[in-house]
């Protein structure tokens, strides 16, 4: 796939490309985002915005720097 194809795909799906993806060499981007969609990005018992929630309160409970 090529690099404009993933941003475009990141893009139709976020919104906008976070930083730290724009600036991943072309092999690393394409392979995180595949990664991103197919493991962490798919409804299970709870829905992907659900579990996304849950991580920022968790992070933010232990004051995550990330």
């Amino acid at each position: 796939m090529l690099r404009q194809d993933v941003l475009r795909d990141i893009e139709s799906t976020f919104g906008i490309v976070p930083g730290f993806m724009d600036g991943m060499p072309d092999m690393v981007l394409e392979h995180t985002w595949a990664f991103l969609k197919d493991f962490l990005m798919v409804d299970t018992a709870l829905s992907a915005k659900n579990e996304a929630l849950i991580g920022i309160g968790a992070a933010s409970t232990f004051r995550c720097d990330y």
